[in-house]
């Protein structure tokens, strides 16, 4: 048990995958809420990209920094990248310079994604 966490609602976060719960800290007990969505990125052209999660503007920046140093999920033609447990929401593909590859919406459910290429 961590000691000392402040009491309140978290993003729990992996870095390569993206979202994957909320933490609500409440007193002694915390509960963790992961999602149930999937995401599978078909490439058509090879591409190294990350995700940035649904409702995480106030963490964005220390989020991108740490992603553009090590981030990278890669998509190579004919072999996707599947994610799961994410939680439902609108998620922006960058590239390691941070520009936005594309928008995507997931969940419910599976979300299967081709990327023509830059």
């Amino acid at each position: 048990m961590n000691k000392g966490v402040i009491p309140g609602r978290y993003l729990y976060f992996e870095i390569q995958g993206g979202a994957r719960g909320r933490v609500e800290i409440s007193g002694p007990k915390a509960k963790v809420e992961f999602g149930s969505s999937s995401l599978e990125v078909l490439s058509l052209a090879p591409v190294s990209f990350y995700l940035i999660p649904p409702d995480c503007q106030e963490i964005l920046e220390i989020v991108e920094v740490a992603l553009t140093k090590d981030p990278m999920l890669k998509a190579a033609p004919g072999e996707p990248v599947r994610l799961s447990h994410l939680l439902e929401g609108e998620y922006e593909l960058r590239d390691k310079e941070g520009a936005t590859i594309e928008k995507i919406m997931v969940g419910p459910g599976e979300t299967r994604i081709t990327l023509k290429g830059r």
